[in-house]
């Protein structure tokens, strides 16, 4: 037992499992800060000589197409957990309790789970731009009908048509960072994925209580509108397909042999040998210009649905999954309790304690990426420079203490706002989102170190598995408050999600075996 890790069999080759080998650095020069071995870089994955192949485009297009998807994904994202501080005006326009306008945030995120087990298929088939292209038509038609609505239902029902489109850039939107770059430039691309895709839950309740106490809450929807058609016209124009049909032996071992795939360390732009010839703008601007794989539909939809039976993939999304579904009830509390007395918050100030949830995101953000590949180098180098992705947990126990005091904390805190006013809940909700970043990045780190090649897979049944268990959390929400209170609701949640985090224990001594035992199980193989 290395570290606590059940070992497998001597020789056996575990997946995930690798050699920690520390290389001297050359004095050459560096990309992306990775030091220089011996001047050269081997390219992973290889590039063609296609010049399509979006692998030779110049880095400032990608870096450009990626910015623009991030913007996208900013806005599709943003319709969801706007509805954050109109609880109160919406139920008065629309004469309905505040259960009904609970729901109307519960089924955006069903319409995402459920999307997005049909978009991944046909992306993979496909490409992805003509996805892209659709979630933002979607997004639009969707808040241009929100504005328009005079109606629950009709609101229902844009409601839903909006999640759709979001379920697009949700699902996609980290696969295509690993069409357009190398594996040596993506980290950092990948963090400002990450950071685009948590300012859209924390900054659209700031800024849509200012639009609702100005201007209404109608002009909430047809600012996103405006600012989506936009960015739709921005990706129509400069957003090419990123899915490439690439050969397998460009993606193995093989390539390291290949001297052409070898570049100078400071180089950034496209393959030296790629041909000049590349497709024509107008050509580029088709949805969808081939077909990327013949893999059969009806498999590509089932195979992330069996994934839901993997330990790994059942804790990754337990762990963090609720941990997000919890902040979004967190969120709906405020948007019920804050507007009362004795606090009696307007939308602007509601949506101000969203600052807490910014600095939360920050610490969290920092935590992990100061001390999550140095513990795990840590580790490896005190189990005789043996690697494991179990080491990756370690940071699990620091998250589960944080969530189990943030949950708890808000719950005794929301429940006598006379003695506690608004700071110490707006500190435990910012306790909350360290404990829900840390559990997004431990997970996503686990999932891919150990479990790489049936990392989309996993992914996916994320994805799904959330946003099925925030919806029944936010549509049973407010009846759920009434009938148990605040700070017993808070009690059992803090408990809950502490259960959950203590099970990355036994993931820990037992993850190797885990890996070993299902790669050698046909379905859950790539």
């Amino acid at each position: 037992m290395g570290l606590w890790i059940l070992r497998c069999g001597d020789n056996e080759n575990v997946p995930g499992t690798s050699k920690l080998i520390e290389k001297r650095p050359s004095s050459s020069a560096s990309l992306d800060g990775h030091p220089a071995q011996k001047g050269l870089l081997i390219l992973d994955p290889a590039p063609t000589e296609d010049p399509d192949d979006p692998l030779n485009w110049p880095l400032w297009q990608r870096d450009a197409a990626l910015v623009i998807l991030c913007f996208a994904t900013f806005l599709t994202t943003s319709s969801g957990s706007i509805l954050g501080t109109a609880f109160v005006a919406l139920s008065e326009e629309l004469q309905r309790g505040y259960a009904d306008i609970a729901n109307l945030t519960a089924y955006w995120q069903l319409a995402v789970g459920l999307a997005g087990v049909v978009v991944v298929p046909f992306a993979s088939i496909w490409g992805k731009r003509h996805q892209y292209l659709l979630g933002l038509v979607l997004v639009l038609v969707g808040c241009i009908w929100t504005s328009q609505s005079t109606s629950f239902v009709s609101f229902l029902w844009s409601r839903i048509t909006q999640g759709i489109g979001t379920a697009c850039f949700e699902a996609l939107l980290g696969v295509s960072v690993g069409d357009l770059y190398h594996v040596h430039q993506r980290g950092v691309r990948l963090a400002w994925v990450t950071i685009m895709g948590f300012a859209a839950g924390f900054m659209s309740p700031v800024l849509s209580g200012l639009v609702l106490d100005h201007l209404g809450w109608r002009w909430i929807f047809s600012i996103i509108a405006i600012f989506t058609g936009v960015i739709l016209i921005a990706v129509f124009l400069f957003v090419p397909e990123t899915a490439y049909a690439r050969k397998a032996q460009l993606q193995n071992g093989d390539r390291a042999e290949d001297p052409q795939r070898t570049i100078p360390m400071a180089y950034n732009g496209p393959s030296e040998y790629a041909s000049p010839a590349r497709m024509g703008f107008l050509m580029r601007l088709l949805p969808i210009q081939n077909k990327i794989s013949d893999q059969n539909f009806a498999l590509l939809l089932l195979r992330p649905l069996i994934f839901t039976f993997h330990p790994a993939v059942l804790w990754f999304t337990l762990f963090s999954g609720t941990s997000i579904s919890w902040v979004i009830f967190t969120v709906v509390i405020m948007g019920i309790k804050f507007p009362e007395p004795p606090l009696s918050f307007t939308p602007t100030q509601i949506g101000l304690m969203n600052f807490a949830a910014w600095v939360g995101s920050l610490i969290g953000f920092l935590i992990c990426a100061l001390s999550s590949d140095s513990s795990a180098k840590w580790l490896a180098r005190r189990n005789n420079s043996v690697y494991e992705p179990e080491f990756r947990l370690v940071l699990a126990v620091p998250c589960c203490i944080i969530g189990f005091v943030g949950l708890y904390g808000f719950g005794v805190a929301v429940a006598d706002l006379d003695k506690y006013g608004w700071f110490w809940p707006a500190f435990f909700y910012a306790l909350q989102i360290v404990s829900m970043v840390m559990a997004t990045m431990i997970g996503s780190a686990y999932i891919v170190d150990g479990y790489g090649q049936i990392a989309v897979e996993a992914f996916i049944m994320f994805m799904v598995l959330k946003n099925l268990f925030g919806f029944g959390l936010a549509s049973a929400s407010v009846d759920w408050i009434e009938a148990t209170g605040t700070l017993r609701i808070f009690t059992i949640i803090a408990f809950v999600q502490l259960g959950i985090g203590l099970t990355s224990l036994p993931l820990y001594i037992f993850g190797k075996r885990i890996r070993s035992i299902f790669s050698k199980i046909s379905i859950f193989s790539p």
